[in-house]
């Protein structure tokens, strides 16, 4: 649920809120390698918050969008349409998971967004 590179591993949407790097919002499609997220970029979508959604509506309406664009990805890769992009590991961060205490800061911050 990350835009790679720059945000990489696990609770990514809450990291990214709690940055307020909105314009980080998003996610890739990628090849897996042995290192978490780091493998060939296919492709990256950016998803705009919208006024008064919560984190968990944000985060439902990321599933069906994801999948929609999974398949849709693999198809323009398996037809040639895309080249993937290799990502040095220096560009990005990886994220962990994050602590329910700085996850209720983020459900604050989200109410002044």
């Amino acid at each position: 649920m990350g835009k790679l590179p720059s945000y990489r591993g696990m609770d990514v949407v809450e990291w990214t809120l709690l940055e307020k790097k909105y314009s980080e919002l998003g996610f890739s499609i990628h090849i897996m390698d042995e290192k978490v997220d780091t493998g060939n970029i296919l492709k990256v979508y950016s998803i705009n918050k919208r006024y008064n959604e919560t984190l968990k509506e944000l985060r439902e309406r990321y599933e069906p969008m994801m999948c929609k664009a999974f398949a849709n990805t693999v198809c323009e890769y398996l037809e040639g349409k895309i080249i993937p992009k290799k990502q040095a590991y220096s560009e990005g961060r990886q994220y962990f998971a994050m602590h329910s205490r700085l996850k209720g800061i983020v459900r604050e911050k989200l109410k002044n967004y």
